[in-house]
């Protein structure tokens, strides 16, 4: 009798602290702070380290990072309704969010340097930038309806004469939809030589060819604080939270505007 009832009591506790157990996930769960960062394909290894130290700071919280071409990110936050943080790879994208009313204050935070990124067979046949509209390669350039450096690039391709611009658009056999896409065409030697940014070629180990100084257009890369976060507080510490970890983007070769 006594073996029952102690059984039963034992049983009784169990459950009850599997109850609570349980109770304790969802409360945990329940306020979980969720950041939702929208990040350019160009800036993904930085912005994973500082998500994981600002996680490691601030118990509870959660950063979502979404990357990719800066167009489709742009989308994705239109679409969704949700987000807090968007770091596109240009100024345009900005200016087309703030132009939408998506955003409460923005910050020019990364300056970017379009280069043509050598792959290792292509860095024996290009020793200076007139091997990559004199000689018989294999080129990528970005997709300028979903990345900033497409949109940077056309704007390079106005300054360059007609001979160079046709030669090099008739080179390209592939456009990449978000700048890490044409830097693993060009790891794979998939292309002799793409469009990249500079910062991102240091970051994949990337010998480079300079556009020259009379074609070059560079560029900004804003921090933006969108309108439509839940927890505007939490979402302004992040913000500030990235500026302070800007040796984290400079560490990677990525060159900060402060």
């Amino acid at each position: 009798m006594f073996f029952c009832r102690s059984y039963k009591i034992t049983k009784l506790i169990k459950i009850l602290l599997q109850i609570s157990l349980i109770l304790l996930i969802f409360i945990s769960q329940l306020f979980a702070k969720e950041i939702f960062w929208y990040v350019g394909a160009a800036f993904v290894k930085p912005a994973k380290e500082i998500a994981v130290q600002f996680e490691n700071k601030f118990n509870n919280s959660e950063v979502i990072i979404i990357s990719g071409g800066s167009q489709i990110l742009l989308q994705k936050i239109i679409l969704s309704k949700k987000g807090d943080i968007f770091l596109p790879g240009g100024k345009h994208y900005g200016i087309l969010a703030k132009n939408k009313g998506l955003v409460i204050y923005s910050e020019n935070f990364i300056e970017q340097v379009p280069v043509f990124a050598l792959s290792e067979k292509g860095s024996k046949k290009i020793k200076t930038f007139s091997d990559i509209y004199k000689k018989n390669i294999k080129l990528a350039l970005g997709n300028d309806k979903t990345m900033a450096l497409g949109k940077i690039y056309l704007r390079i391709r106005k300054k360059m004469p007609a001979k160079i611009r046709n030669s090099i658009d008739n080179k390209c056999i592939i456009k990449g939809t978000d700048v890490s896409q044409i830097a693993n065409y060009i790891k794979m030697g998939i292309v002799d030589t793409g469009t990249i940014f500079k910062s991102v070629a240091k970051v994949f180990h990337l010998k480079f060819i300079e556009i020259p100084g009379q074609y070059l257009i560079t560029d900004n890369a804003p921090l933006i604080m969108l309108k439509l976060s839940k927890n505007k507080k939490l979402s302004k510490n992040f913000f500030n939270f990235i500026i302070s970890k800007k040796g984290i983007f400079q560490k990677y070769g990525y060159k900060t505007c402060f």
